[in-house]
């Protein structure tokens, strides 16, 4: 994998042994991985989404989400979060503090040049920007997550964090849980991390109960699609997800043909025209013509693998006066 290689020697050795955490990268940037901003055009301009990746990942999984919407006419900000996109050994000099500062920078300087700020993120992208909605850092008017952490991993390992981050300063990241290219379509690379700081792995688990705590906060629109198998983040984060949640207008997407990586699978056309349908839908902008027109891939036919012949299924839940409970409302979506 470029720009990263196994720890010469043992886990143990180059490794930073300073206690002072730095952001500051070490390697270079994987080929692909460097940040994508892009200016909006026409009406859509004044529109800002702010697109993370996850944790050991970095932009290449969003970047063609990003594009899309770009493509409509909003601004887009796909960031790398610090640590990723270079080297594990660079993620090992980072915290959750300096992942959600990031988060928080894209966001604030998206709000401070456009009307309205939609976030997006897959998986720990999520996670983050959940955080920082809940905290009141910024009022999006709409937030779609894709396969997002919440949940407490229930893994020996994962449980046995708080000792091992102590004694092992990295593992294999499937050991951590993080399964390497959870992609069902043959062929999909997002160039993760093939090893996982534990130190860093803990940093981000130990922040998830203060965020369920805080997720009543959250009262915008939201859009919880998660993959029908996902072998990193189980499925139940993302119904805990939008049972949490305060606000009254969540809509749930399953994708049956896509694994973890949804992004990059499968069911990525869907999730795409799902998630601009959304952003357009809460900032009021449906019928706004789009100055560059997004263009429809010619379809291409797997060359080792036949794709499962299923439908992804689509729940919204809305409701009426304070208070009131969320009802939900079955629908197929066509990928037409």
């Amino acid at each position: 994998m470029a720009g990263e290689g196994s720890p010469p020697g043992g886990y143990a050795r180059n490794l930073p042994t300073a206690t002072k955490v730095s952001t500051v990268p070490s390697y270079s940037v994987i080929p692909g991985a460097e940040p994508l901003s892009i200016e909006g055009t026409g009406d859509r301009a004044r529109v800002g989404v702010a697109i993370v990746h996850g944790f050991t990942g970095n932009p290449i999984s969003v970047k063609p989400l990003g594009e899309a919407l770009a493509a409509e006419g909003y601004t887009v900000e796909v960031p790398r979060i610090p640590g990723h996109g270079t080297n594990w050994r660079d993620l090992a000099k980072t915290r959750w503090s300096d992942w959600i500062g990031e988060a928080e920078r894209v966001v604030k300087s998206l709000a401070s040049r456009t009307d309205q700020v939609v976030l997006v993120g897959l998986s720990a992208g999520g996670t983050w920007l959940l955080d920082v909605a809940s905290r009141g850092v910024v009022e999006p008017v709409g937030i779609a997550t894709i396969n997002a952490l919440i949940l407490d991993r229930d893994d020996p390992i994962a449980k046995a964090s708080p000792i091992l981050s102590k004694i092992i300063p990295v593992v294999p990241s499937p050991a951590a849980g993080i399964k390497k290219n959870d992609i069902s379509k043959p062929g999909g690379d997002e160039k993760a991390y093939a090893y996982t700081p534990t130190k860093a792995g803990w940093s981000l688990t130990k922040e998830l109960p203060a965020l369920r705590s805080r997720l009543k906060n959250i009262t915008c629109p939201v859009l919880v699609i998660h993959s029908a198998q996902d072998h990193t983040v189980p499925a139940k984060n993302s119904k805990a997800l939008a049972k949490a949640l305060g606000s009254t207008d969540v809509a749930e997407l399953t994708l049956d043909r896509s694994f973890h990586l949804a992004t990059l699978d499968w069911d990525a056309d869907i999730l795409t025209a799902a998630v601009v349908s959304f952003v357009a839908r809460v900032t009021g902008t449906d019928a706004a013509a789009s100055t560059t027109p997004a263009k429809k891939a010619p379809a291409k036919k797997p060359v080792t693998k036949k794709a499962p012949a299923k439908k992804a299924t689509a729940t919204s839940a809305s409701s009426k006066g304070n208070g009131a409970k969320k009802t939900a409302v079955k629908k197929s979506i066509s990928r037409g």
